[in-house]
């Protein structure tokens, strides 16, 4: 269910979305003329979270029965905040990537080079947002004259249902509401030098309709799993960042539980994500100018529901980045592989949802050195590869290794049905010798039959 604030004739309404919002149910005018009663639950987005499971049975008539009277198009409102007021926002930490990627930038360094505080790492911190400068889609942002640096920032949020004290993370799912996508509008100039006094933020984030929410609210019941949302950025059009919520190092439960110790939250109040890895200007250098169209999406996968590319089973995708040099020079060599990765994934019609396993190969032998030491999930995580299994292959030159490990993964994986896809950039292989080396090095004998055997079946299957 899609809940929504609008303005409508003049006056605020709460409203039903239907389909992919092209129309509205008006819920206090469709209560009238289902029950020719008023109905105090429905007049706000407030009052309908506290009205709780009463509240939710009237909206589930409602939604039901859609008398024709109370629809109207979308084009004939004004999109508002979903909660024009909110209780309370605070904005999370949630995605370590950002901040990861966000120093590497700032301070000139490698990302693999940046360490994050032990406390941020640890706990999910936030700040509290400016509840009264919020506003909802399709408005204009006037920016303060006081910063020449705009920039955006790809969130989600989750609004809280019912409040408490002391919550567990056990409990902290069944205290959400619903969820909706947030806008963090950022004058980054001016965030540089509050965060250089130690005082924390203050103009960067506070001004005039800084904070975007909506254009709705969904139902915790419709998203099921929020943690598998494909979250994009598009300015002007063209996409600008991707990522997933399933990169989130302290989830909702977290947050809720670490927010409401020895505090009381209330239903009704705002908890944001923070920004999504590769989410903002200041990660990726495209910063806003005057006249600029944000798009903000949170979606779940196709592959999550269905997936209409027709491949069978699920898919292992193989990106290899080779060391950086001439137009790749200020670029790492796990970047270039995760944008293979998505070539790979694109070129074969694919969606992420459809992606069973990620296999990244780098030959900088820096990389070579340190990635080990890292996750695969870090570095292809601005890739939208989230929550998926990816493993490092190393080298990218020794390309027999990179075709053994494809066959390992694909006969511990118990897939019966692989589909195997592949990108390339910049591959350069100097060493035929060292390729065969690495290959019989890291031939696993305990599983030799079954690799060789899987090796040739991804060969056969591969063409």
């Amino acid at each position: 269910m899609k809940l929504a604030t609008v303005e409508y004739e003049k006056t605020q309404q709460t409203a039903l979305v239907t389909g992919s919002g092209e129309q509205l149910l008006l819920l206090e005018r469709a209560h009238h003329d289902v029950t020719g009663k008023p109905a105090p639950e429905l007049e706000t987005m407030q009052t309908i979270i506290e009205g709780g499971p009463a509240a939710r049975e009237i909206l589930d008539r409602l939604a039901d029965e859609q008398p024709a009277s109370a629809i109207v198009d979308a084009g004939d409102v004004r999109w508002m905040s979903p909660l024009p007021q909110p209780v309370q926002i605070r904005d999370f930490g949630c995605f370590m990537d950002h901040f990861r990627n966000a120093r590497a930038r700032i301070q000139g360094v490698a990302l693999e080079d940046v360490e994050l505080p032990k406390i941020q790492l640890e706990r999910p911190l936030y700040y509290i947002a400016n509840r009264l400068a919020v506003t909802g889609h399709e408005s204009d942002v006037v920016w303060p004259e006081y910063s020449s640096l705009r920039d955006y920032e790809l969130e989600f949020a989750c609004v809280l249902g019912r409040g408490g004290t002391d919550i567990s993370r056990a409990d902290a799912s069944a205290h959400i509401f619903g969820y909706t996508i947030f806008n963090d509008f950022s004058a980054r100039d001016t965030q540089l030098e509050e965060i250089s006094t130690g005082l924390g933020l203050s103009k960067s984030k506070d001004f005039s309709n800084a904070n975007v929410l909506g254009p709705w609210i969904v139902t915790a019941d419709e998203v099921g799993d929020p943690y598998q949302l494909e979250m994009t950025a598009r300015i002007n059009g063209d996409e600008v960042s991707r990522g997933t919520s399933a990169d989130m190092d302290h989830r909702f439960e977290d947050v809720i539980s670490f927010a409401s110790t020895s505090t009381r939250l209330y239903p009704g109040e705002v908890f944001c994500s923070g920004t999504v890895p590769s989410g903002c200007g200041l990660e990726h250098g495209r910063f806003l100018e005057p006249g600029d169209v944000v798009e903000l999406r949170g979606r779940r996968p196709r592959g999550i529901e269905e997936s209409s590319s027709g491949v069978s089973g699920e898919v292992m995708v193989l990106g290899v980045g080779a060391t950086p040099f001439g137009r790749h020079a200020d670029t790492s060599a796990s970047e270039l592989a995760g944008r293979a990765a998505i070539d790979a994934v694109e070129d074969a019609g694919l969606t992420r949802g459809d992606v069973g396993a990620v296999f990244y190969a780098t030959v900088s032998q820096k990389a070579i050195d340190r990635q080990h030491m890292i996750p695969g999930q870090i570095a292809l995580r601005p890739y939208g590869f989230g929550g998926v299994p990816v493993v490092n292959v190393e080298n990218a030159c020794a390309g027999g290794a990179t075709a053994l490990w494809l066959a390992i993964a694909h006969v511990r994986s118990g897939l019966s049905e692989v589909a195997l896809a592949v990108g390339v950039d910049k591959l350069v292989c100097s060493d035929p010798a060292r390729s065969l080396e690495v290959f019989d090095g890291a031939l696993d004998v305990a599983h030799r039959d079954e690799t060789l055997a899987g090796l040739a079946s991804l060969r056969s299957g591969a063409g």
